[in-house]
């Protein structure tokens, strides 16, 4: 796994420190969040560019996008 660009090394080492103080649930709770985060973010960006789509087809759209992601 690469180090994400966009974080500072200094911010990166806060952040590990803070996922490594957490329990495993709060860890868990805090990937759910991340993923659902996500899918709202990708699921705008689908609606912004295809104001025309039903939510059916953005749902479509975003399994399509996971998917690709998922299996390239």
């Amino acid at each position: 796994m690469t180090d994400p660009r966009d974080t500072s090394p200094e911010a990166l080492a806060v952040q590990r420190e803070v996922f490594r103080r957490m329990t495993p649930s709060q860890r868990l709770h805090a990937a759910l969040e991340m993923s659902d985060a996500a899918r709202a973010v990708t699921e705008s960006g689908i609606r912004l560019r295809h104001p025309e789509y039903t939510p059916e087809q953005v749902r479509a759209e975003l399994i399509r996008i996971l998917t690709r992601k998922a299996h390239p």
